[in-house]
């Protein structure tokens, strides 16, 4: 049985431990999100287009760090 998810942790020189993603194959669109305490944090869902996507969850992950880390 194939989980739907898989970590995403270091990527391209992107930091995204303790992430997690999931593929749509049929349209190659990625979901990349974290659970915090009772929420999920939904970073980005997009195309994959040479790691853009992981480049973008970086960058708004970083933004919503501080939000999180009271």
């Amino acid at each position: 049985r194939r989980r739907l998810w898989k970590a995403v942790g270091k990527l391209q020189g992107n930091d995204l431990a303790g992430f997690l993603k999931i593929k749509l194959r049929d349209t190659d669109i990625r979901v990349v999100y974290k659970f915090i305490r009772t929420e999920i944090l939904v970073v980005v869902i997009g195309a994959r287009a040479d790691d853009e996507v992981y480049e973008m969850a970086q960058h708004r992950a970083k933004k919503e760090e501080n939000r999180y880390s009271d």
